[in-house]
């Protein structure tokens, strides 16, 4: 009889828990895991620079996983952004082998799992296993590699823990004076470094996507409210900016500035850190990566390191004793010096976000579906005319303007420039 009460006390219980959740539109987790990795001697990724060597922490870098369950279907996705330069194919095949283990197969998959790097270029490098990705550190770092699949993993399975009855809103804004107050325009959070290679573009398709401006500016976002006490579980958004506010001439590992939006932007919703220490939630904030491409965070421009003139032009380089020198043309931040600019690039995201985070009133719809398609770009068919000319594409292959760099980080191999073709036969 004991047996039968308990049992029928269980059921009356499942089924009270199951009607909960289905009243609200939405079931949300949010968890966040530490996934800093070699914090001593490790090359790190993102500005090819052998010489830039992990020297200790100046932001732990974080792995933030938000899953969404549709409580109608039970379909369900996981988003985790990371602290990291990309999430590698060893990455996500790591994490996959890991979930997969945990939750026997159930739950998540390539197909419903969407890692996101941030795109900082001071995370430990190694984590890839192919080959033009381990030039610089020489090969792969097992230490680098496991500390981010071990961090997203543990993120995701916070998170899965973490599920209840959401609301989600869905908002967005320029990030500009519309919403960072008296910020400085136009060029607010970020900035277009390849300005001449952007006007070689035809016009129309620059009008299309950017009107007269060459910046995508907008910043997409979620907030995600707790269905029952209405208190703020997350938010995540989407903004493009390059995280390089902080040269290779700095060996601290960092989330440069989208590292620190998130962890300013989680500090004022959970409290000081000696209330409650970073990376613990409850509230999670993500600040993803857009379409960053050539959007950089050095709002100033572009200067001559030698000389201090600007090097805005069609290379862009500066010149000493009648050579080209693209390691002297630099791109400069808001802020006295790279630490400074790293914050106050970060505190605008932040307070564009905030600002959207307020506005936030528009309930996101129902309902999740998810496509993974493999395609072989080396082997694409594609209507060049739109009037049945077809040609096939073929295998990729890097400009010799990609050895240049960028004005955010130059590569010093001073026989390339950007729109430059090289004097030297061999290079040619």
């Amino acid at each position: 009889m004991m047996v039968k009460t308990v049992l029928l006390l269980l059921g009356f219980a499942c089924v009270k828990a199951l009607s909960e959740l289905v009243d609200a539109p939405w079931h949300v987790g949010v968890g966040i895991a530490d996934c800093t990795g070699p914090a001593a001697e490790v090359v790190m990724m993102g500005y090819a620079d052998n010489n830039h060597k992990t020297a200790g922490i100046h932001m732990r870098l974080y792995a933030r996983a938000f899953v969404f369950v549709d409580p109608s279907s039970r379909d369900r996705m996981a988003f985790v952004n990371v602290d990291t330069w990309a999430a590698t194919e060893a990455v996500i095949q790591g994490v996959h082998e890991k979930l997969h283990a945990w939750f026997q197969g159930r739950y998540y998959s390539r197909n419903n799992l969407i890692i996101a790097g941030s795109h900082t270029h001071h995370g430990p490098a190694g984590a890839s296993a192919y080959m033009l990705f381990q030039f610089s550190s020489n090969g792969r770092v097992q230490q680098s590699l496991d500390a981010l699949i071990d961090g997203i993993s543990e993120a995701v399975w916070l998170a899965h823990h973490d599920v209840r009855p959401a609301e989600i809103f869905i908002g967005n804004g320029m990030v500009d004076n519309s919403t960072v107050p008296n910020c400085p325009m136009p060029n607010c959070a970020s900035r277009n470094r390849s300005p001449t290679s952007f006007l070689m573009n035809p016009e129309q398709q620059r009008k299309k996507y950017f009107g007269d401006d060459n910046v995508d500016r907008n910043m997409d976002l979620l907030k995600i409210v707790d269905a029952k006490t209405g208190k703020a579980m997350g938010s995540l958004n989407w903004f493009a900016v390059h995280p390089t506010s902080m040269t290779s001439d700095y060996h601290l590992i960092s989330g440069d500035n989208k590292g620190y939006a998130a962890y300013a932007f989680e500090q004022e919703m959970n409290g000081p850190t000696w209330v409650q220490p970073a990376g613990r939630g409850p509230f999670v904030a993500g600040f993803a990566q857009g379409v960053s491409g050539d959007i950089s965070p050095n709002t100033r421009g572009v200067y001559c390191k030698n000389t201090g003139e600007s090097c805005e032009n069609q290379w862009p380089v500066c010149w000493e004793n009648g050579q080209p020198k693209n390691e002297l043309c630099l791109g400069q931040g808001p802020g006295r010096d790279k630490y400074e600019s790293m914050k106050i690039i970060g505190e605008r995201q932040v307070t564009a976000a905030k600002t959207i985070f307020e506005r936030a009133t528009e309930p996101l719809g129902t309902g999740i579906s998810h496509v993974l398609r493999y395609v072989d770009l080396s082997k694409y068919w594609v209507d060049t005319t739109g009037n049945g000319t077809w040609v096939q594409t073929c295998r990729p292959t890097l400009g010799s303007s990609f050895a240049a760099g960028t004005t955010d980080g130059p590569s010093g191999i001073n026989e390339f420039a950007q729109n430059m073709t090289p004097s030297n036969s061999f290079f040619q």
